[in-house]
């Protein structure tokens, strides 16, 4: 029994920081019967059956494997429990109505997300584009037992597909060198933006999920709310689906470089990543670019310069972004931000957001981080270093640099937001 546990104890596991239950899970390459044979090659002096394994693991474990299912529509999941469970038929019908208006609205998204690629591939003024993270990539991913025992480095990458035009840029870059926080969301949209949208364009779309640490927050709609008043667009539209309602054109990207990823059953490097990345795609090859610390840019202590913390309409509401479905920045209205709680909706809101129309918004920013980045957690260089047996030579450069890079005991970086 002692050996079981110490075994199942030697697992690392992740803590889900969504909502107000905390789940831990294991490696999503896990599974129990895997567990098991592990173990036996652990021990194999000792007999234990897996179907005893199971049931151990089961009885004094609450562990779940891979990421936990978290963007399953919640406002679904009760109004079908409460279709099921309704006693009247006034009840049920109640719940199915509100069902179909539900899913209505979340279709609304999707619709208008097509109507929009549409009208971008026929007029140049108007271009459109939806962005996410993709899952984090592990490094060294290896066909090891041990890589199970020990924390990985992980490796971000954020994608950003351009509707009218098909083109997809991705940016890369490991978990020391920069988080994924709004300052990394606007560096890499400041950076597409500037760079690869035609100056000609007008107006603006942006598809994107509704997480509040990367894509719904002050930092990023101040950053949209500058871009009208630095005059680079006449409209931005910045348009959120439901929760669990969220596939983007992004996800087909990240699939496809998850199916060339998944025939490599071994990488070592950054570098090893990124070449995969421009194969995984043979029309149309996605373009990357390798991020450095250096490169992010310190959005969330710029914007205060320019724009206040919070806001109330004039019919007295107060700024709360989390319950809007959709923003709109208009040169008509510059300084401020209408919004709507559905797409397309016909009531709406707008709040000031500028402290003052006179002040010229400049968008000279600070690097976030220096060259050493935002740390590695000691631990997991620590784990790093013990899968070091198994790196070839030529990537031992890459492996010396990790090992001397800057450490910290945070260990947030473990958590994912994608």
């Amino acid at each position: 029994m002692s050996k079981i546990k110490s075994h199942i104890d030697s697992f690392p596991v992740k803590e889900s920081h969504y909502g107000d239950k905390h789940l831990k899970y294991l490696d999503a390459r896990l599974t129990i019967s895997k567990m098991h044979k592990m173990f036996q090659d652990k021990h194999p002096q000792v007999k234990v059956t897996r179907e005893f394994y199971r049931a151990f693991f089961r009885k004094n474990y609450s562990l779940r494997f891979g990421r936990p299912q978290v963007d399953v529509c919640s406002m679904c999941e009760l109004l079908r429990t409460n279709c099921k469970s309704a006693k009247t038929d006034k009840q049920r019908l109640e719940a199915e109505s509100k069902l179909k208006i539900h899913n209505m609205r979340a279709k609304k998204f999707y619709r208008k997300l097509d109507s929009v690629t549409k009208v971008c591939k026929e007029d140049k003024t108007v271009a459109a584009v939806s962005f996410d993270f993709m899952q984090n990539l592990p490094l060294p991913n290896i066909p090891v037992q041990e890589v199970f025992y020990f924390r990985q480095l992980w490796v971000n990458t954020f994608g950003i597909h351009n509707l009218g035009t098909d083109d997809v840029r991705l940016y890369v870059y490991h978990e020391g060198q920069g988080r994924k926080s709004p300052d990394e969301v606007c560096t890499f949209l400041h950076d597409y933006i500037m760079k690869y949208v035609n100056c000609n364009v007008k107006t603006f779309y942006l598809f994107c999920d509704g997480c509040a640490g990367q894509n719904k927050n002050n930092t990023v709609i101040r950053y949209l709310c500058s871009l009208i008043d630095a005059r680079k667009f006449l409209k931005i539209v910045q348009i959120f689906p439901f929760r669990g309602h969220s596939f983007l054109p992004c996800d087909r990207d990240f699939g496809l470089i998850k199916r060339i990823t998944k025939k490599a059953d071994r990488v070592y490097s950054v570098e090893e990543y990124t070449e995969m990345m421009t194969r995984a795609r043979a029309h149309n090859p996605f373009a990357v670019t390798n991020v450095k610390p250096t490169d992010i840019l310190d959005f969330k202590n710029w914007w205060p310069k320019y724009y206040k913390k919070s806001s109330t309409s004039a019919d007295k509401q107060k700024w709360s972004p989390s319950t809007y479905k959709m923003l709109v920045y208009s040169a008509d209205t510059r300084g401020a931000v209408t919004v709507y709680e559905f797409i397309d909706g016909l009531i709406s809101t707008q709040f000031g957001l500028v402290k003052s129309a006179r002040t010229a918004v400049k968008h000279t920013m600070k690097a976030a981080y220096d060259k050493s980045g935002v740390g590695i957690n000691i631990k997991k260089l620590a784990d790093i270093e013990k899968l070091r047996q198994y790196i070839p030579e030529q990537h031992t450069e890459f492996y010396t640099k990790v090992a001397s890079w800057k450490s910290t005991d945070n260990d947030i970086a473990d958590c994912t937001d994608d």
